[in-house]
This record gives C-alpha cells, structure tokens and sequence, in this order.
C-alpha cells in the first residue's frame, strides 16, 4: 500500500439562524418552532472551517516497524520535516509509550504500512495488536474521506500472565491455552469478516448531522475523534482501552492521533447529477453495540432500556451549488419489551413473553433515551396481530398504553402481513397516510450556506422534530419496506427544498405524486438509486444480525415481488434456519468477545472444555434434517 498524504483537519461551525416561518410545512409549526431555538443555540460542525486541534484527526496511515522487541508506529507524513510522535509497544509486557523519531537503525527492521489500529485484544498465553491492514474507500462526504475495514493483521505482544502477576492455573496445559486462543481468534475473525466496519479520519461518523449539531454548542469539534465518537456507535471502543488509558495518562496529546474510533453497520456515499446538478446521497446505518447479537440469541429488551437490533438510519442529500445539507433519520429496535425464543430445531422457536413488573422501568429508560435523542417518537410495530407473534404485540401496546404520554410517544400497530397479503404491497400506502399529519411535522435537518462561499459559515434552518421508530418480530424485512418508503419521502421533499426537484415532483413510489414530465429523467435516476441503497442497507443489516440477506429485497429494488425474488427468500429463510439454530451461538460468542462482555481469563475453565456426546449429537441431526425438511415444504408452500 502506498503511503497516502495526511488529511487535513477540517470541521467548521454552522453559524445558527432561525428558520424562516414560511419554509415550514404549517402541521408542523410547534415542533419546529422548539426545533428551531435548539438550532438557535447550537453551532454545528461542518467542513471546510478554520483547523482544529490537531488531536482531534487521526492518523490516516502508519509505519509499522516490527523488532524481536517492539511494534514501533510512525505516523507517514507527506512532509518528511514536520515532528511526528511515534507509539512505541514492548512486546515482552504490551506496555506502551511514546518515543523521539525513530533511529536510522529502526528502519533496518521489518516494515510494513498500516491503516490504523483497531486495538488490542487480551488472551490466554499473550495479547494481540489488532491493526487495519486494508481499506476500502466507500466516497467522500464534503471534504471528508470515509472507509471501510477490508483486511485486519494480528501480531502477537505481550504475556498475560506476567502482567496479571500470575501463572496459569495448573488444570490448563500451554497446549490447550494455546488452543483456545486459536479459537478465540477464530472468532475474532468470525466479527471482522461478517461484520461492515467503517470509520474516517477527520469525520466522526458516529454521530448524525443533527446530533453533531447539538453537541458542537460545547466545543466538542475540538476533542480527540474517539471522544467525540457516540458510545453506542463505537464497537471497538473496548478493544482501544489500552490505548485510551494511556491518551488519559499523556500530556503531549499525541496519543489521541492513534485512537481510530470504528462504527458497525453499513454505509454508501453515491455521487448524482439531478437535472444537470451535482449532489451526493449517503445513507449510514449505525448499529449499537450495546445490546447487540444475533437473532435468537438477543431478543427485546435489558434491564438498562437497550433493545436487541437497535439501529440508527440517516439519509444524508448534499448540494453543493444550491448549498443545502440535510438529512433524515430513522430508527429500528427490537420490541422493547421482555421476551425471547430459544431455538429447537423448529422454524419458528416458541415465543416466551416475560411478564416481570421491571419491564416497566425498563420500557421507560428506552423511550426516555429515544426523547433525549430524537424528541417525539412515532412507534410503528409491524408484527401479526394473530399466531405467534400476536402476545408480543399485545405486550408491547399494554407498555404504550401505560406510559400515558401521547404528547412524546404515538404508538400504531399495523399488521403488515395482513394488509399486504397476497403480493398487495401497494397497500403500505395505508400506513402512511396514517403518518401523514406526524411526517410532516417531524420534517428533518437541513443547513444551507451561500454555494458562492463554500468556505463560510452555514446556518442551521430546521431541525428534524421526531423519529419514526419501526419494528417488526426480527426489525429485517417488514422494517426494511417501511423504512424505505418514509425515505423516498423526505428524500422529494430535501429536493424540492434544495431546488433541485419542483414541490412534489418528488422521487415517485407509494408516498409521493408521480414526477411532472420536466422532472422523469432525474426522478428516475433518484429512484433507481434509492432503491439500490435501501436494498443494499437491508441486506446488510440482516446478515450481521440473522446471517443472510434481507427478505422481500425485490420489491426494494424493483418496486413490485417477482417470482425470483420469492425464491431468494425461501433460499435465505433456509439458511437462516440453518445458521440460526447451529452457527449463532457461537457467533454470538464472538460478539461478546469482540465488545468485552466476555473476557478471556486463563485462571478460569476454558468455555470450550465440555465434551459434544456423539448419541446426542446424532438425535441433534436427525431432528434437524426433520424440520429442515418441514421447513422447506411450509415455505414452498406459503410463498
């Protein structure tokens, strides 16, 4: 890899204004009106401003020098003569340190370029340094470059037991630690390989536009990336402790520039041209790390209000002739109550609903962290009002109803299998119209600045009022569809905001009016890649939680089911069945390791000790091929 020059450090503050009262749809002047003073008295922070602290970017390549002794990082500058710091790790302990620029006689050792250091990672017989080996670049965002994690190194520091002032425990041979750490980088792999890791250099991507909007008014533009990172969003935050306790010890700042925050989830940046204008359409899907898992392992909700599947959506329009930045966020969560399924063999696990008195508190704190984030909270649950999935349903309109406090929080149960049966996706048109009144006063956020002066400061015009939080039993398919479609939505409004459609020209679909003739060729173009980026999202999403594509992706990309699509789904409703009962827990192992919910301790019994008897394992594969014979004869059948 060559090396690449550094980034510069950009980040500039909106300067706020009020919003014009006539540029607000009239449903929506309340909402507004307190959007409006939010927006008032914050800065946000933008590109192209005057440049920041130098700990607040981090570097965007590294010289990896490897002794018998240490791992010696040297940030690659393009100007040779500008002072650099070098992060130096003493392979005997793991203890790191800062150091002059390196000695000539460094650079005699084996040298290799990295991208960044993902953290470290603490085993059985000795730690790992884990390091980004490759990217990918997936676009820019105004003068930001955003990457995606393509390949990873582990290299072998320090030894465990010597910093933990102990040996290993008699019962553990080295032999059989020594296996275990294989398996446990096994899994490390299992994370990093089936996972969508994405990061920047001098953006934090962890936060949406309106968030950065709000946490700007306190200077934090001016903070280390990683400490402006959204702790939610920031997966390997626990593997970078090492490095963050000792940011926390430096003086010199230095150590800030090696912390790279990392977000899991998906992300695409497509550069457009709508009637002859150049624009740039982003969607970023953030994925929280503070319940996550997959699909039968993790289930509803926690004591502390975090639900499983809980993923934060923002459709991001730049214009950059008209000036206009905006964007739309939505949310998706598992439904916050207690219940899970454990899986049988069977297609569909029994559902277990709990009902505990601490649901209460808990379906609390996740509404009041939603109103904190988003303000008002349109809950939209999609699950079937009949069969199996009816009690979850119930449980969660009981929890609604309880909380008592239309003014924050709307619930709608729309059923969508029922409404849609038979192929009648036109009928989600029903939904929204439901959603009318609330769509449009939740707007969105939009910030202009004069396109004659890319550099000056913007003004924030309006803020976005509320979100719409979906979900269905597995917050994939259903929640895809309906996500989609708000979207397309708001994305013909930004448009017609920006100038670049008339007012309801819009991208076409269930919730806006057809284009006018002198708008066909750019609301085709919108369209086309607005269903790629959903769809794409969609599929993503679903393999990192139930380990295949996204369901009903067809009429995402194309508007309408189609045979093919149909038995693409019967294909990943198997290999879900498959995965889901006989790969999962092991990958949910993974994730817990990777997170720090669990950790590697050598004086403990191995986790991999307990031995498989071959008579139960061979009941296990007969009841399976069973049902997998079952499954695939329900679901030729119900499609």
């Amino acid at each position: 890899m060559e090396p690449s020059p550094p980034s510069a450090a950009v980040g500039n503050p909106f300067v706020p204004a009020t919003p014009n009262a006539s540029a607000i749809h009239p449903p929506a002047a309340a909402a507004a009106a307190a959007a409006a003073a939010t927006a008032a008295a914050t800065p946000f922070v933008a590109t192209a401003a005057p440049p920041v602290s130098p700990a607040a970017t981090v570097h965007d390549c590294l010289y990896l020098y490897t002794a018998p002794d240490t791992l010696t990082l040297e940030p690659v500058y393009a100007d040779p003569t500008v002072p650099r710091a070098t992060l130096v790790v003493a392979r005997d302990s793991g203890r790191l340190r800062l150091n002059a620029p390196p000695s000539p006689t460094l650079r005699q050792e084996d040298v290799s370029t990295i991208c960044g250091v993902l953290g470290v990672l603490r085993l059985n017989l000795g730690d790992v340094l884990i390091v980004i080996s490759e990217r990918l670049k997936v676009g820019k965002l105004d003068a930001h470059d955003v990457y995606r994690l393509a390949g990873y190194r582990t290299i072998p520091i320090g030894s465990s037991h010597r910093r933990r002032g102990g040996a290993p425990s008699a019962a553990a041979s080295t032999d059989a630690l020594r296996r275990d750490d294989d398996t446990y980088l096994r899994m490390l792999d299992a994370v990093l390989t089936s996972c969508e890791f994405y990061f920047s250099y001098t953006l934090d991507i962890t936060r949406s536009l309106q968030n950065q909007c709000r946490a700007a008014s306190s200077g934090v533009h001016a903070l280390p990336l990683w400490m402006r990172a959204e702790p939610r969003f920031y997966w390997n935050k626990h593997l970078q402790q090492p490095l963050i306790e000792f940011a926390q010890q430096d003086t010199s700042q230095h150590v800030h520039s090696f912390i790279l925050p990392v977000m899991c989830g998906f992300m695409t940046i497509k550069p457009l041209k709508i009637n002859s204008h150049p624009v740039t359409l982003a969607l970023i899907s953030r994925r929280s790390a503070l319940r996550a898992g997959t699909r039968f392992n993790k289930r509803g909700i926690d004591t502390a209000g975090n639900v499983a599947n809980s993923v934060e959506t923002e459709q991001i329009l730049l214009s950059p002739e008209t000036g206009h930045t905006s964007s739309y966020v939505q949310y998706r969560g598992s439904v916050p109550i207690f219940w899970r399924q454990v899986p049988n063999l069977k297609y569909q696990p029994p559902l277990y609903v709990d009902s505990s008195p601490m649901v209460h508190e808990a379906f609390r704190r996740h509404f009041d962290d939603l109103f904190g984030r988003y303000g008002r909270v349109i809950a939209v649950n999609l699950t079937n009002k009949h069969g199996y999935e009816r009690r979850v349903g119930e449980g969660y309109a009981r929890e609604a109803a309880r909380a008592g406090d239309p003014a924050r929080l709307r619930y709608i149960h729309f059923d969508f299998h029922r409404e849609c049966k038979n192929m009648q996706w036109h009928r989600i048109s029903l939904l929204l119209d439901e959603l009318r009144d609330d769509f449009e006063a939740q707007g969105y956020f939009l910030a202009e600045r004069s396109a004659a002066a890319v550099t000056a400061p913007a003004r924030v015009v309006r803020m976005q009022a509320s979100v719409v939080r979906t979900n269905c039993i597995d917050c994939l398919d259903r929640t895809n569809v309906v996500q989609c479609e708000l979207a397309r939505a708001s994305l013909a409004l930004q448009l017609s905001a920006a100038g670049l459609l008339p007012a309801g020209g819009g991208s076409g679909g269930a919730s806006s009016p057809s284009p006018s003739s002198t708008t066909v060729d750019a609301a085709a173009v919108i369209e086309a890649t607005l269903k790629e980026i959903w769809a794409d999202n969609a599929d993503a999403v679903s393999k990192q939680y139930s380990g295949t594509g996204a369901l009903k992706t067809d009429f995402t990309r194309t508007g309408r089911r189609s045979a093919e699509g149909v038995l693409q789904d019967l294909l990943n409703s198997v290999v879900r069945y498959i995965k889901n009962n006989f790969v999962d827990g092991r990958r949910q192992d993974a994730f817990d390791l990777f997170l720090g919910r669990f950790q590697v301790d050598q004086q403990t019994e191995s986790p991999f000790a307990r031995p498989v008897r071959p008579a139960g394992l061979v009941l296990l594969l007969a009841s399976a091929l069973l049902n997998f014979c079952l499954l695939v004869l329900v679901l030729t059948v119900g499609f």
